[in-house]
């Protein structure tokens, strides 16, 4: 398995692995809050087979956004 994190324009994060991959018709359960996590902040979540086996999912959001929803500081 691999780990790779960075952060320059966007936060990304990609885990690599060398297993059997994702059959088609897996059933996304907690992935598809990492989905609408990232959605939310303005990036995308995808999860695909990785040639020659194994799966790999990459997780970006873009760095500098203000989020509407987070809590205001009391200054």
């Amino acid at each position: 398995m691999t780990i790779a994190v960075t952060a320059d324009v966007e936060f990304a994060i990609t885990i690599e692995d060398d297993g059997v991959g994702l059959p088609s018709d897996f059933h996304k359960s907690g992935l598809h809050n990492l989905e609408r996590r990232a959605e939310h902040c303005g990036g995308t979540c995808t999860i695909v087979n990785h040639d020659p086996s194994g799966a790999r999912l990459l997780w970006r959001v873009p760095l500098g956004r203000t989020n509407s929803n987070r809590p205001k500081s009391g200054r």
